[in-house]
């Protein structure tokens, strides 16, 4: 009996021994742990130098398509500014020159001179200052500024524009102020070129006449903005060259004519003195006056050679 206590007691202290050895380091139990808890969202856990040696670089998808931080500015395709279309009225042809002296003057205005015709008996010309004068709408002093050409009715024809230092007599009507047109000839833009690039300097006196008065029933005559010679170019363009009158060509004149036609005997002349004669006549003269000049007879000149060209 005692030694059945004995036994008994035994085991029940090694069996409280054992259980206090367990509670003291108990050993891992196989099942499911608690997770583990999460970082707030805000906080960055750096990662350690062993991290950052070990971790291996993953490789660049073949899609791979950076982006930049600050987008790109879209580019703009930049149009050329478009250079206005050139009208019926205006020189597509570069700037003109001019060039000085009697022969580059004669040079310009021998293409311009009428020789068909010229001195034949049924087309008498005018005869005198006084008359050249009263049948003009419009006598201005002034210099050739551009020479250019354009298709009218089939045919290229010449203009000039002339850019007016003295308005002797009329009103001009302009497609630019201080400007009037004045045809002159025929001729395309190819043709011009040469002489655009050496246009006469000096002052020239002009006589001429509105597409009006030239052709009463032409279409929009009325609007025109084109003046012609009032008679053939070498009587109604006189040159002002140093100061004197040098007169289109005039040995010509004379040939079909004589030296006594207008206007011949003003060739050498004083060029402000016979501006100061066409101002007293546009000045003084009455309108009787005038009319008796337009109507004058032709008695000044010889016609008779039948043919100047």
């Amino acid at each position: 009996m005692v030694l059945a206590r004995l036994i008994a007691g035994v085991v029940m202290a090694v069996q409280v021994v054992g259980c206090a050895y367990f509670g003291v380091n108990p050993s891992p139990t196989v099942g499911p742990q608690s997770p583990a808890p999460s970082a707030p969202a805000s906080a960055s856990v750096p990662p350690t130098p062993m991290e950052t040696a070990t971790a291996a670089p993953s490789e660049p998808s073949a899609s791979f398509d950076p982006t930049p931080s600050v987008p790109s500015p879209t580019a703009t395709l930049v149009q050329p500014t478009p250079q206005p279309t050139p009208s019926g009225d205006s020189s597509p042809l570069p700037s003109p020159s001019h060039s000085q002296g009697l022969a580059a003057s004669n040079r310009f205005w021998e293409n311009w001179y009428d020789t068909c015709w010229f001195g034949a008996a049924v087309f008498p010309i005018v005869s005198s200052l006084e008359e050249i004068t009263s049948q003009s709408d419009l006598v201005v002093r002034g210099t050739i500024s551009d020479l250019y050409s354009r298709r009218t009715v089939g045919w290229d024809v010449a203009y000039v524009t002339i850019s007016i230092a003295e308005v002797l007599k009329g009103d001009p009507v302009s497609r630019e102020a201080g400007t009037v047109e004045a045809q002159i000839g025929f001729g395309s833009s190819a043709d011009l070129d040469e002489l655009r690039s050496n246009l006469p300097v000096h002052d020239h006196l002009w006589f001429l006449v509105h597409e009006s008065t030239r052709d009463p029933g032409g279409y929009l005559a009325e609007e025109s903005k084109t003046y012609y010679p009032t008679d053939y170019q070498q009587v109604s363009v006189l040159r002002d060259i140093g100061g004197t009158v040098e007169v289109i060509m005039p040995e010509a004149i004379a040939n079909a004519y004589s030296r006594r036609q207008f206007p011949v005997p003003l060739d050498g002349t004083s060029f402000e003195e016979l501006i100061d004669r066409v101002r007293q006549l546009t000045d003084g003269a009455s309108a009787a006056a005038q009319l008796r000049a337009r109507q004058s007879p032709h008695g000044a000149g010889d016609t008779d050679r039948f043919f100047a060209c």
